[in-house]
């Protein structure tokens, strides 16, 4: 059974996510910055501290464009076997579905 807090923080990442698909805008970092403070996001599964262990060199890098960040997490996705919703799909399938 799901407890106030998990709940809670699942309604905010949905959310988050709904805003960046209806607006086209990224996440609201204050809101996410706010979540943390609030204990509702786990900061594992915070998108404020994605990059917090990230050399700077590879950050300014993804930053500038240099990286694709996208392509990289589309590439772990296969390698884990999963589609883009996280869902498993097998390691054959994943990798013929992010060959583009």
């Amino acid at each position: 059974m799901k407890n106030a807090k998990t709940t809670q923080a699942t309604a905010a990442k949905i959310a988050a996510i709904q805003q960046m698909k209806t607006t086209g805008e990224p996440c609201d970092y204050k809101a996410f910055l706010q979540a943390a403070t609030d204990g509702t996001i786990k900061d594992d599964e915070n998108p404020v501290f994605l990059f917090s262990c990230t050399f700077t060199s590879l950050l300014s890098q993804i930053a500038k464009g240099e990286i694709d960040a996208q392509q990289l997490a589309r590439f772990e996705l296969a390698n884990r076997g999963l589609d883009l919703d996280g869902n498993w799909i097998g390691f054959a399938a994943a990798k013929a579905a992010y060959k583009n």
